[in-house]
This record gives C-alpha cells, structure tokens and sequence, in this order.
C-alpha cells in the first residue's frame, strides 16, 4: 500500500491473485481494508486514482480471475476507509455483482452506523443499503444496524422518491 510500485502495472498482483483459491484473495482483501484504514484520507484518496479504481473494474471484467460474492462482500468495506472518494466507490460497488455479507454483515452495518457517514453521504449511503438489502434473503439479522443508518439518513430529509426503494427493502426484511 505504501510502495510507489503501481501493482497492476507491475503485474504482480495479477499473478498472485491468479495463483490464489477464494479464501486467499479474501483474506488479501481485508488484508487492503486493514492497510486502508490505517493511513491518512490524502493517501487513501492517491491510492484510490493510483490503482484501485482499476482494480475494481479489472476484477468486474474478470481480470485477472472472476470477483466472488465472497471477493466482493471484502471490498464492500473498503468503502469504509475510502471516505474520501465514498461517491465513486459505491458506483463501483452497485454496478458489480452481489455482494455475500454473510458473516461480516453485522460488522460492516455497525460500522457504517458508527462512522455517520450516512449524514455526510445520504444518497450514496441509501443506494449502498438498497444494492445490498435487495441481495439479502431472510432471515436478516443486522435490522437494528441499519436502522440506525437509515435514522442517519433521515436527519438530512432526502425526498420520499428517494427513500421509497430503501423503505421498501427495509419492510420486506422487516426491519421497518
């Protein structure tokens, strides 16, 4: 994360990621969102343009291997600790496959809760939760998280039209 080496460029990455079965390349991805939520928000924004937007769109293409749901729910929380450029993650994030949040679900609705970033992100925020509710079977255990979310997006008045999908994500869950 600190090199100057660009590793898509460099083509390392590739190769690992190549050479490694699902479980590696998920435990590299929450390797990335460790490594991300160390460093200060002007080295996760160089970061960002540097390489990993295009490593989002590589994985998307399948490039070097085919992102799983698995792969995916990882950098669902990179989001987290790319505040900086939070808009354009979650465009990547909605426009990919569905995430599987399976068991770190509860962690990242908590901590998104917890970071507000609801109250400075409103719209990006509701377009995350609806990507990833409308993905979601029942039983969905995390409804107090995401209430506390949707509290956070509440408090900035976004329009009924705006709000309509979430809703309807959140009484199909039961959460409302």
């Amino acid at each position: 994360m600190r090199s100057s080496i660009n590793p898509l460029i460099n083509g390392w990455l590739s190769k690992c990621l190549d050479a490694a079965n699902e479980d590696e390349r998920i435990k590299w991805g929450n390797k990335i969102s460790y490594e991300l939520s160390s460093l200060p928000k002007e080295a996760v924004s160089q970061l960002w343009g540097k390489w990993i937007d295009k490593y989002w769109e590589n994985r998307f293409l399948g490039i070097p291997v085919p992102l799983s749901p698995g792969e995916a729910g990882t950098m669902v929380n990179w989001a987290l600790e790319l505040e900086p450029v939070f808009p354009l993650v979650i465009e990547k994030i909605v426009s990919g496959p569905t995430p599987r949040l399976e068991r770190e679900g509860g962690t990242f609705y908590y901590r998104l809760s917890e970071k507000e970033i609801a109250k400075k992100y409103p719209e990006d925020v509701t377009k995350l939760l609806v990507f990833l509710l409308s993905g979601t079977d029942l039983p969905f255990y995390w409804c107090g998280e995401v209430k506390k979310i949707y509290e956070q997006i509440l408090t900035v008045n976004l329009s009924p039209e705006k709000l309509r999908p979430l809703n309807e994500q959140l009484i199909r869950l039961g959460c409302l």
